[in-house]
């Protein structure tokens, strides 16, 4: 059962097209597999933080009832190769190595481990049982499997394991085939290996709580949360000057005349500018990254201005147009 879909994005490149078009390809097969399966839950493009603020970015996260596996979507056209060190290569325009999905996947698990232990007394059901085995997510097996697009090639090593790397329309019989292996232990009664498993219901409110936990990467790049306040009859126009000076204080630019935060970033005759409400002064906008060969520009989406660097492959929030409102309550 697919319990969450991928977030809407805006892909600025051929590299974010490319990594969308693998996400959307397995969580096609997740569908077709899963998709009526009560007992197989699926948490599509999760983003969650643990209590020191490191992120997790999982692609697809499966609960089963025995445990979990995380499913890391790559976009391969071409062709990839693993050494025996289990180093990564990339063959495009010749060869280029990158970062092991595998070891990426097992850090974003260390990091969902120590948020579902954080809120284990909220997962587990209160029993006897839960009481003397002292039930842990460190006891739960969690599976690592590495989506590969269907039209790529994999050059496997003879002796480092790579039976978790497949293309994507295998990762699917790959799935339920780990599942079954745990049924199978759990139902040997000299078997210690498997813990109890899961509840459906506990299932349910493991899936409900990491959703919950889920921050966007859009979200994520306005660093100061606006403050949730109770809202009465008569107190709208109060809650929204919160909210705006909430976000006003999550960027640093002010004008360099007055020193007002009091601007808006406007089109003129040589691009973008800050422009004052307050003195009707013109602050220029400076965009930088890590060095001067980097292609930086802005992009307006509605009220939201993104930087985005071609070079490097990033984008992040620069700046929000805040708009008075003119209606009065």
């Amino acid at each position: 059962m697919i319990l969450k879909q991928r977030d809407e994005k805006l892909t600025t490149n051929k590299y974010e097209k490319a990594g969308e078009k693998a996400e959307t390809q397995m969580i096609h097969y997740l569908q077709r597999a899963f998709g009526d399966d009560e007992n197989i839950l699926v948490l599509n493009d999760l983003r969650i933080k643990d209590d020191n603020g490191e992120v997790a970015q999982m692609d697809h996260l499966i609960i089963h009832e025995f445990g979990f596996i995380l499913v890391e979507s790559k976009s391969v056209t071409t062709e990839i190769s693993i050494n025996e060190e289990g180093e990564w290569i990339r063959h495009f325009h010749g060869k280029k190595g990158m970062p092991s999905p595998i070891n990426q996947a097992q850090r974003q698990i260390k990091i969902l481990k120590k948020v579902l232990e954080a809120n284990k007394e909220k997962l587990f059901r209160k029993n006897l049982v839960t009481k003397i085995l002292k039930n842990s997510f460190d006891n739960y097996p969690f599976d690592v499997l590495i989506a590969i697009s269907d039209s790529g090639i994999i050059n496997r090593p003879k002796q480092y394991d790579t039976s978790m790397v497949l293309k994507a329309d295998q990762v699917c019989d790959r799935i339920e085939e780990i599942i079954g292996t745990y049924r199978k232990k759990s139902k040997s009664l000299l078997s210690i290996e498997i813990p109890a498993s899961f509840y459906s219901t506990t299932m349910q409110v493991i899936a409900a709580l990491l959703t919950s936990k889920h921050v966007p990467i859009e979200q994520d790049n306005i660093h100061h949360k606006v403050e949730e306040e109770q809202v009465v009859y008569g107190e709208k126009n109060r809650k929204k000057e919160v909210e705006k000076t909430a976000l006003k204080s999550a960027f640093s630019f002010c004008c360099k005349h007055c020193k007002s935060d009091n601007i808006q970033i406007v089109w003129g005759k040589y691009g973008y500018y800050f422009k004052c409400s307050d003195c009707n002064g013109n602050t220029p906008i400076k965009l930088t990254c890590k060095d001067n060969s980097c292609k930086v520009k802005l992009k307006k989406e509605k009220d939201h201005f993104y930087k985005v660097c071609e070079t490097c492959n990033t984008k992040e929030l620069y700046f929000v147009n805040i708009t008075e409102s003119k209606n009065n309550v």
